[in-house]
């Protein structure tokens, strides 16, 4: 069985706890999700605290 990995997308800001939002498996996917959170950041959200990495599964 091949290694597994998925991309977590989470928020760092150094006020506030870790927020994980969101998991993939593309990690072109992944990327464009973050580009889209940069460019419209929810409500309270910095846009350069959003950030993802890889997660091995097995």
């Amino acid at each position: 069985m091949d290694d597994q990995w998925i991309y977590v997308v989470y928020y760092a800001d150094q006020s506030a706890p870790i927020e994980l939002l969101k998991a993939f498996s593309s990690q072109r996917r992944t990327a464009e999700y973050v580009a889209m959170l940069q460019n419209a950041p929810y409500p309270n959200h910095e846009a350069a605290h959003y950030h993802y990495t890889a997660v091995q599964l097995n």
